[in-house]
């Protein structure tokens, strides 16, 4: 007869958790009791370091029902779900020390860090690199534009001008040449619902 146990700590679901909004989490499930239909799992919060993020999966696995060894080379538990990795979360493996990176950056500067391991990925340094280069977030192109002018003093000057001519509704920006002058000044990652994140090249 089939297996039915499902051993999930409900102290682990991050909806019981007191944890800060944005903390990306992990999954994590024996491999040994997944194979015999018995549910093993526990969600770990990733916004702390490889060497804890060890610790607390080696608690899971000492508790495992079925306390089957791994085979040679394989670490005998699996990542099967995960929150807040953005379009990251469907290329999450077993290094810890990856997993740590990114989901210490994550809750640190959100859906930014995500776009940026994407397009750099998750070196040792990549928090460092972030830091670096990170300038600013938008919740569209139109606002980061708007922006871009209001910094360069060129909105001010414009509505000057055209007031002091009586020219209102004549003239316009060229809103097209400008964004195409600033992606090319500025790394621009853009998100699947049109956020900005802009770093510098």
């Amino acid at each position: 007869m089939e297996k039915q146990e499902y051993i999930r700590p409900p102290q682990s679901d991050p909806e019981r958790l007191n944890w800060p909004p944005g903390t990306p989490f992990i999954y994590v499930t024996s491999l040994a009791d997944y194979m015999d239909n018995v549910r093993h799992s526990a969600w770990i919060s990733a916004d702390q370091q490889a060497d804890m993020l060890q610790v607390q999966i080696e608690e899971l696995m000492a508790a495992s029902p079925d306390l089957k060894a791994a085979q040679p080379g394989v670490p005998g538990w699996f990542i099967e779900d995960n929150r807040g990795f953005y379009d990251l979360g469907l290329y999450l493996g077993t290094d810890l020390d990856e997993i740590s990176r990114i989901g210490r950056g994550i809750a640190f500067k959100g859906e930014a860090f995500a776009a940026f391991v994407v397009a750099h990925g998750a070196g040792p340094d990549v928090m460092d690199e972030f830091t670096d280069c990170y300038q600013a977030t938008f919740i569209n192109a139109e606002v980061c534009i708007d922006a871009f002018l209001e910094s360069m003093g060129w909105q001010q000057a414009f509505n000057a001008f055209i007031t002091d001519q009586g020219i209102e509704g004549l003239v316009h920006f060229d809103r097209r040449a400008i964004w195409r002058a600033y992606t090319e000044a500025w790394e621009v990652l853009e998100t699947r619902e049109g956020v900005i994140h802009v770093f510098s090249r």
